[in-house]
């Protein structure tokens, strides 16, 4: 009888930082100044694909890796006519996701500099702990990368 192997994929996305922003702007000009308060290049790439109920949907997609800090940063939009990306954030209209431990003081002066931008509303850190499908959220995300 052949041996079965499974795969284990880790669940622990503890080395990610998510943080939700509600605004009213396109996605190109909240990117732009972001760019220009956090130093930051982030390039526009293939939207996020997602699909739901045999339906493919698509989400503005932007990243930026920075070799000094050794960090992936990702701004991706919330919103689809038809659903929104993470429906437990539905106030949020798009996500900036960090790929990289930070200091508590680091990541506060990040998010008040987030703040800082002309059209933002809010900005809040997420505990994405409590969000019930955040896993296949960052499946589709290392698979996004891979393609």
């Amino acid at each position: 009888m052949p041996k079965i192997r499974r795969l284990k994929i880790s669940s622990d996305h503890s080395d990610y930082i998510l943080i939700a922003i509600s605004c009213r702007l396109k996605d190109y000009r909240i990117v732009h100044g972001i760019n220009n308060e956090l130093g930051l290049d982030f390039k526009k790439y293939s939207d996020f694909i997602v699909y739901q109920n045999d339906e493919e949907l698509s989400y503005s997609f932007y990243y930026y890796k920075d070799p000094c800090k050794q960090s992936d940063y990702f701004f991706i939009a919330n919103h689809h006519p038809e659903a929104k990306l993470i429906n437990e954030l539905k106030q949020a209209d798009y996500f900036f996701l960090v790929n990289n431990l930070m200091e508590e003081n680091e990541l506060s002066l990040m998010i008040k500099r987030l703040k800082s931008i002309s059209g933002m509303l809010a900005v809040l850190k997420v505990d994405y702990s409590k969000i019930k499908h955040i896993g296949l959220f960052f499946e589709d995300l290392e698979l996004h990368m891979l393609g």
